[in-house]
């Protein structure tokens, strides 16, 4: 959130919004929805419709440039649906959103009115669904309900009209004209009539300047799982009893809890998952439910955190392997650079950019993070990897098929170039020569490559990569020092490597 408002980041995607709306349309004139947005930075397309379920609907589309705010409006009259269906109460209508960006983009919106026009008297009646306890069932972004439709079937003694809406958000509001009404409540797979399920009923008047507010409790268990230690998602699967209670989710960070209808019978519940290292695994279970009490799926992965970082005993045994190769070959490097003359090595201009190299190669490169899940990942390429940055603060480390691919070229066009240059430090060799600049260069020109790509994508550069990208800029700046010194009180021939 925003303080004027609701923020949406984008870089180079597009966010759609849709919401729900139940009108009676035979008791409304016409309905009226205006969106006001403001890019913060970049500029992006917004587009707005207004969209009844059987038909096309209106539409309004605007480009909102940097710093400029655009309004968007758009009415639709309902007359025709009036005339067109005349047996017909309510209606369902789809407001829809959709910001879409070529570049990196921060977009705010302000506000989003819907108006309604009518000629009678209209009041509000809210309905909030909630369990046993007297707990909201919609009111929870972090719980959801799973497999059932939460339906109304709402209807009008007057005159024996009758609807059928899907509850969408806690206090979920209608505006009905004055009369007499009943509202049950209840779970459905499909939303339709033919397969509802009625728990509860409600009766009630409405009069003039009067709101109405309904609480109706449904018999529901709640199934909640919980990963130790949390890693990333790739998908939760259940399926109930019958052909149509099945529920898929898939994304990053899923609800972690799930209300399901309190009813007798078995649950199957698969989670695929990424492990680290970029394997996959998937967990199968049953389940039976007793239709009043809570299910707690607990799964205690073979995994080791440390330092924040997720990975299996073997990754770690890998890792410490590693390390020790990484120790052995920086010891055998340093002893052969201390075998050098102290005056000469110290003296060489080549030893400040290659240290920069050496130590931004250990620092991470570059980092992402998703506008919409807010996944932050950083990209390590001596390890061969990039790692993922999750909602709770544990770091994933992950490698595809790019990086699978890349780590063998990484070795050959940054490591053993910069070994060849670690050997010509101390040498009489010049400091502008090839044998001197060309295995230099591999790493900066690895590392610039290889940041444009990146930077096309949206990744930001870290401390590694401006390291790596500043060391040619530090030889020149040595060898200026040194030709200036040079030029004042020269040096033995044997020190001169310009």
């Amino acid at each position: 959130m925003y303080p004027d408002g609701f923020r949406v980041s984008l870089v180079k995607s597009s966010v759609t919004f849709q919401r729900e709306l139940y009108i009676p349309i035979q008791d409304y004139e016409s309905i009226s929805v205006s969106l006001q947005v403001e890019a913060l930075s970049g500029s992006a397309n917004v587009s707005m419709s207004l969209t009844p379920s059987i038909r096309a609907g209106n539409h309004s589309e605007v480009e909102v440039k940097e710093w400029q705010t655009e309004c968007l409006v758009v009415n639709m009259s309902l007359d025709e649906l009036k005339i067109q269906y005349v047996d017909y109460w309510m209606w369902q209508f789809y407001s829809r959103i959709q910001i879409s960006s070529e570049e990196q983009a921060e977009i705010l919106i302000h506000s989003l009115d819907i108006e309604a026009h009518s000629s009678e008297i209209l009041t509000p009646v809210s309905v909030d669904l909630q369990n046993t306890g007297q707990d909201s069932l919609l009111s929870d972004p972090h719980v959801r309900p799973a497999f059932w439709y939460l339906l109304l079937a709402v209807s009008r003694l007057d005159d024996g009209n009758r609807a059928l809406v899907r509850a969408q958000v806690a206090n979920e509001t209608l505006y009905l004209p004055i009369g007499n009404y009943s509202i049950r409540a209840g779970w459905s797979p499909t939303a339709n009539w033919g397969s509802y399920i009625d728990y509860e009923q409600a009766d009630f008047a409405i009069r003039e300047n009067q709101t109405t507010l309904l609480g109706i409790r449904l018999p529901t268990v709640r199934l909640s799982i919980e990963l130790s230690p949390y890693i990333v998602y790739v998908s939760v699967t259940m399926r109930g009893t019958g052909p149509d209670a099945s529920l898929f989710l898939h994304g990053m960070y899923l609800e972690q809890s799930f209300y399901l209808p309190a009813s007798v019978g078995s649950i199957n519940i698969s989670v695929s998952h990424v492990a680290p290292w970029s394997r996959e695994g998937r967990l199968d279970s049953q389940f039976e439910l007793d239709g009043s009490s809570n299910l707690l799926v607990y799964i205690d992965y073979p995994y080791l955190v440390l330092l924040g970082v997720v990975m299996t005993y073997l990754d770690f045994g890998i890792l410490v392997l590693l390390a020790g190769l990484v120790v052995a070959v920086m010891t055998r490097l340093l002893r052969l650079l201390t075998q050098k003359r102290t005056e000469p090595l110290l003296a060489d201009p080549g030893l400040l950019p290659f240290l920069l190299i050496l130590l931004g190669a250990f620092m991470p490169w570059f980092r992402y993070v998703d506008p919409t899940s807010g996944l932050s990942k950083t990209v390590w390429p001596w390890l061969g990897v990039y790692t993922q940055q999750m909602r709770t603060g544990v770091i994933f480390p992950y490698q595809d098929e790019f990086w699978g691919f890349g780590l063998p070229i990484f070795v050959l066009l940054f490591w053993v170039p910069l070994f060849e240059a670690a050997t010509r430090i101390g040498t009489p060799t010049p400091a502008l020569s090839s044998d001197r600049l060309v295995p230099m260069a591999f790493p900066v020109v690895l590392t610039l490559v290889l940041g444009l790509f990146l930077a096309l994508q949206g990744w930001i550069p870290e401390v590694g990569t401006w390291m790596i990208l500043l060391s040619p800029v530090a030889l020149a700046i040595q060898i200026g020092i040194q030709r200036v010194s040079q030029s004042h009180d020269p040096l033995p021939d044997e020190l001169h490597y310009g």
